[in-house]
């Protein structure tokens, strides 16, 4: 086995009770899928993947009042931990924040990384329409700075998309524009420059980033009155940000998306993400043959996306895969 999985999702029965007593009955339109620990390490067993980084989904804690969120926050990350504890080889996770409580996230943030020992926090693309770029998050942007931390972006349901959505559920659309839309707030307050030692991670190739790249750039510097010279200068400092990020391929391994990705992003930028349990088993191994069939990667950079890419950012699931593989070989 050697596949790394980033984008894999928990559905634990605390927060399953807790969107049902908020009236809520389905996720971003879709019925809730089954989940468990025990059916999450079958799936990997029976897709060679080696390892998940478990992230909880949309719509995350919005729903819930500040309090609560809090609560619910520290209690599934503490089951992380203990799903890490009993499977160390097996599983990583991201904290889960509850934002938009600032002050809640930052302690949040310390009990995750510093006593739980999880590998990068979670974010969403939005909280009430408040993108990850606003001023109102950058201390704990700045904080993930300072810890040189790992941060898994997934999209949501963005404010008033109701009258965007043509009555798809939110994730067809809305997933990877909102993915775009966070993106560009956080190149719009320069957060990617300002917080370089975050190592972001987006999910969906990006959304429209990959494609959107050329035109963002030198509309920003319209929106504020720059000259041509700006607009030059300002499309090489997005692309430069964009590039520093990390794009997982979840719904992203056709080959128009990937030759997209290869024409504007580096392969040892890109990570494997197979979206577990709300995408069903069989689409995993067409994601591994849609990487694995494009000629665009070499084979270095195919094995890299597959794995070697993230060892860079876990290195406590690296060690403890190389542990087990240790201890397997002795047996």
């Amino acid at each position: 086995m050697s596949t790394i999985d980033v984008h894999s999702h928990v559905l634990p029965d605390i927060y399953l009770n807790a969107l049902q007593k908020a009236g809520i009955t389905n996720i971003d339109g879709f019925s809730t899928p089954d989940w468990s620990v025990e059916d999450h390490l079958k799936m990997m067993d029976s897709h060679k993947i080696q390892a998940c980084v478990l992230s909880l989904s949309s719509p995350g804690l919005e729903f819930a009042e500040p309090g609560l969120a809090a609560e619910l926050a520290r209690t599934i990350n503490i089951l992380f931990s203990e799903i890490i504890c009993d499977n160390p080889a097996r599983f990583g996770a991201f904290a889960l924040l509850p934002l938009p409580n600032v002050e809640a996230a930052l302690q949040e943030i310390d009990y995750a990384l510093d006593v739980l020992k999880l590998d990068g926090v979670g974010l969403f693309t939005n909280y009430g329409g408040v993108y990850l770029g606003d001023p109102r998050f950058a201390p704990v942007l700045d904080e993930l700075h300072r810890r040189r931390a790992v941060a898994f972006v997934h999209p949501t349901t963005p404010a008033g998309s109701d009258r965007l959505t043509l009555g798809y559920p939110a994730p067809m659309l809305e997933y990877p524009f909102d993915t775009t839309r966070m993106a560009v707030s956080l190149l719009d307050t320069d957060t990617i420059e300002r917080c370089s030692h975050v190592r972001f991670i987006f999910s969906h190739g990006g959304g429209a980033l990959p494609l959107l790249v050329p035109r963002i750039g030198p509309l920003m510097v319209a929106k504020n009155g720059g000259n041509k010279l700006s607009a030059l200068i300002n499309i090489m400092r997005v692309e430069r940000q964009v590039k520093s990020c990390f794009f997982d391929l979840t719904a992203a391994t056709s080959p128009a998306y990937l030759a997209a990705l290869k024409e504007t992003h580096d392969p040892s930028r890109l990570l494997m993400g197979f979206d577990f349990p709300f995408m069903p088993p069989v689409s995993i191994g067409r994601a591994k043959d849609g990487v694995s069939d494009f000629e665009g990667f070499s084979e270095q950079e195919k094995s890299a996306i597959d794995q070697t890419n993230a060892e860079k950012l876990f290195p406590r699931l690296i060690k403890a895969i190389e542990q087990a593989s240790r201890s397997a070989a002795d047996r």
